[in-house]
């Protein structure tokens, strides 16, 4: 009694400290638990220390050595080792299996490893959990960043839900026989088996933990064995937290369990515990948004989505699942399907019984009916989603043949799947062996001639620009507009890049092997954005703009080292006709400003051309201006000499065109010199005035100057009232961000402060030999700018107001 109170102590002891380091450990995740400065480390420790008392005396955990000893495990590690060693070719070429989809989670897992906030989706993502990136940041923990440890840990799995179904087969049938030559099939690339072994992202996970928790529903139906309760739920809740396609295991297990459990609510109690222990960041995350993590899940319609498309979709994909190119055999194993399950309701109707083996016609009724009754369009690229299937179709294939009772049965469904794989697999393997091969060198190359071009930070195609950020492990930092999936990349090229690269490339790489149903849509939306590029260098030769450029074969174009603030969505506007030709047509001063008239000589129809304007250091503005007028007027502060030079150029959305510029020397009035001021004047870095929250303010770019005229002793009180619109707290940002102000008063640092989002209040005084009677100028640096959706401008605050006092 002692010994069993002691192992619930320490069972219960055990779930509040993995509870305790999940609340520690994404903490992050959560603006309420930001300030929580407590380590997940402590709880982390004893729970490990926990869990291995557990097993060492528990007897459910230790191994049963005799199977390890039999010829079944040899054979099952030989079908494993096969497995491998077809992968190993592929593995040498490991640029070319990453899709952008495997791009993040990879991404998710190095930055994990390097003490990063650790999301709970992937990022940008409310279905994706990241448990693989977990496992991937311990791999980059030990041995370093790589694609291939990523490769090995998705193997694993992949292996594993083999050797589950080895055992699940075993218990169904009854036969070791029967149960490798089924899982014959998994061995050799049959199908999307060999793509789906290389998703970094759910499928293998998810297949493994789905059909583990579907193997022990059965067992717990068929021998009541509730000791298994708690590790069902624990695989499901850990697999829906992955992905929610475990919505099909979930399902099936919960018919098993109701045939089994009836009306036990303790049962059924204690499987919704682990099943929320297993998604309990899942259940953090829907919590903190109030339930918008999951609302992807609820149907728009009880309706059907187009079921006869949909249908159509399901059985094109079934043979897509077991052939790489169709041909006449798939009517041979059409057939067969159609023959093993008619043969399996036949047999259960003949025998008035549940058969075993009817649970992988259940598996395979309740993923038709849910992909049926999902939101999601039926097209090629979502075959993933029929992936489950893969657990119920080597039954069906063979069911007819099982029903022989000579041994020879065995050779038949061996001979069968490879039959399969030489007429309708085997050239697609050596096809998609070359496919990856040409895809990893090209990606090779890619890469060292943009990281050889000094160029760190890049712009491109969304799934493209990510692509790249993750091969090269982040030397290289690719973002893309208008889809940001990662913030702190925008935050890093606006603010460290120096100029605009771009990158252009139309390589399917892995596409072609994981979607080779859609490859050809998939290279045609590929070379539309390649085709990009050719505008893209018509309009910058249009515009006079200096730019190099790399052309990589027939693969991929590099763009870059260009002036100003340059956007994807700038391939989008049309080339100019006609560029505006401004030159100053008259300079007066009056009403303490500088009015400065531009004529344009060559009007132009085409709207986005700004002008850049700068006097003395500190004086300058960016304006837009309609280039069909003639005439255009400016107005900016007087500057405090008498005699100054006016530089001016434009630019056309953001690009900005150096053979524009033009400067002019000017020498004002003395008496326009001398005249009163007003007390505070905006000299640069300034954007126009915007509206927020139904006040009034100015946009400040990185660095801004305001002159104060106002006559001060050396005493100098100012405060400010800015307006931060960077919101670091929100959990997407995963880091520590801050947004600072330093504030120099002529020259010399007199103040830093962090904003928080909203307005502040900065309060500072200036005293010392520095403050001027008069004409003081206030330097206002910060830490950031951005693109924020009310303005073009790059803003890092909003001024509000300015006020001095003695």
């Amino acid at each position: 009694m002692a010994k069993q109170t002691s192992k619930s102590i320490l069972k219960y002891l055990q779930l509040i400290l993995y509870l305790i380091f999940l609340i520690l450990w994404f903490k992050n995740n959560f603006t309420i638990l930001h300030q929580l400065k407590a380590s997940p480390f402590p709880a982390l420790i004893p729970l490990i220390g926990i869990t291995l008392a557990r097993i060492i005396i528990s007897k459910k955990y230790r191994p049963h050595f005799p199977f390890w000893k039999s010829r079944s495990f040899w054979f099952l590690t030989g079908l494993i080792l096969l497995a491998l060693i077809i992968r190993i070719p592929f593995y040498s070429y490991s640029f070319g299996l990453i899709d952008s989809d495997d791009s993040v989670p990879l991404l998710v897992g190095k930055h994990i490893s390097e003490g990063k906030w650790p999301p709970i989706y992937l990022y940008d993502s409310l279905d994706e959990g990241t448990f693989p990136s977990h496992l991937y940041a311990i791999v980059f923990k030990i041995f370093g960043y790589s694609i291939l440890g990523p490769l090995v840990v998705i193997f694993f799995f992949f292996s594993a839900f083999v050797i589950t179904q080895y055992f699940f087969y075993r218990e169904i049938f009854s036969s070791e026989s029967i149960s490798l030559a089924l899982c014959l099939f998994y061995s050799l690339p049959i199908g999307y088996l060999l793509a789906l072994s290389f998703h970094l992202t759910y499928s293998p996970v998810v297949l493994f933990l789905g059909t583990l928790s579907l193997f022990l529903s059965y067992l717990l139906y068929k021998k009541n064995r509730k000791e298994y309760i708690p590790i069902i739920g624990l695989c499901l809740g850990l697999s829906f937290w992955t992905h929610p396609l475990t919505i099909y295991f979930a399902s099936c297990c919960m018919i098993f369990l109701v045939m089994r459990l009836r009306f036990s609510i303790k049962e059924y109690f204690k499987l919704g515990i682990y099943g929320l222990v297993g998604c309990f960041p899942m259940i953090l995350h829907i919590l903190s948004s109030k339930g918008v993590s999951i609302q992807y899940l609820l149907p728009e319609s009880l309706l059907l989505n187009n079921p006869t498309e949909k249908m159509a979709s399901i059985l094109n994909n079934i043979f897509s699942l077991l052939t790489w190119e169709k041909n006449k055999f798939v009517y041979i194993l059409a057939g067969l399907l159609i023959l093993g399950v008619a043969t399996l309701i036949f047999n259960s109707v003949k025998r008035k019984k549940f058969l075993p083996e009817n649970i992988f016609l259940i598996l395979a009724i309740v993923i038709i009916c849910i992909y049926m009754l999902s939101k999601f369009e039926s097209n090629d690229l979502l075959i993933r989603y029929l992936y489950p299937l893969y657990v119920s179709l080597p039954v069906f294939l063979v069911y007819g043949m099982i029903q022989i009772r000579k041994k020879i049965k065995n050779f038949l469904i061996a001979g069968l799947f490879l039959l399969i794989f030489f007429t309708s697999n085997i050239s697609g393997l050596f096809k998609s062996h070359l496919l990856v091969k040409e895809a990893d060198a090209n990606l090779k190359q890619l890469i060292t001639i943009m990281e050889k071009t000094g160029k760190k930070y890049w712009t491109g195609g969304f799934w493209q620009s990510f692509l790249i950020t993750a091969l090269s492990g982040e030397k290289l930092i690719c973002w893309s507009q208008p889809y940001v999936k990662y913030i702190p990349y925008r935050l890093e090229y606006l603010n460290r890049g120096e100029n605009n690269n771009f990158l252009f490339f139309k390589e399917p790489g892995s596409y072609a092997l994981k979607y080779k149903e859609s490859v050809n849509n998939i290279k045609e939306n590929l070379i539309q954005y390649f085709d990009r590029s050719e505008f893209f260098l018509q309009l910058l030769d249009r515009l006079h703009v200096h730019r190099k450029k790399i052309d990589i074969g027939n693969f991929g174009l590099l763009v870059f080292d260009l002036r100003g603030h340059i956007f994807p969505l700038e391939l989008l506007h049309r080339i100019p006709d006609t560029i505006p030709d401004l030159v100053i047509h008259q300079i007066e001063t009056s009403n303490r400003k500088l009015y400065i008239t531009f004529r344009n000589r060559k009007l132009s129809n085409n709207p986005g051309f700004l002008i850049h304007i700068k006097i003395q250091k500190n004086i300058s503005l960016e304006r837009g201006f309609s280039s069909q007028k003639e005439l255009i007027h400016f107005q900016l502060p007087l500057p405090n000499t008498q005699l100054f030079t006016i530089k001016y150029y434009l630019d056309y959305q953001g690009i900005e065109m150096p053979h524009t510029e033009k400067e002019i020397s000017y020498q004002m009035p003395r008496e326009r010199l001398s005249n009163q001021r007003p007390k505070i004047e905006f000299l640069s870095g300034f954007g126009p005035i915007v509206k927020v929250e139904n006040k009034t303010h100015r946009i400040c770019m990185r660095e801004v100057y305001i002159r104060i005229n106002k006559s001060v002793s050396k005493r100098m009180h100012v405060q400010l009232r800015l307006y931060s619109q960077f919101r670091f707290t929100d959990p997407r940002w995963h880091g520590d961000y801050i947004q600072k102000v330093k504030i120099a008063c002529n020259g010399t640092h007199v103040y830093q402060k962090s904003l928080k989002y909203g307005t502040n209040v900065i309060d500072f005084i200036c005293m010392g030999d520095f403050v001027k009677k008069r004409e003081n100028i206030l330097t206002l640096r910060f830490s950031y700018h951005n693109l924020f959706d009310y303005s073009p401008w790059m803003t890092s605050a909003l001024l509000e107001s300015v006020t001095i006092s003695e």
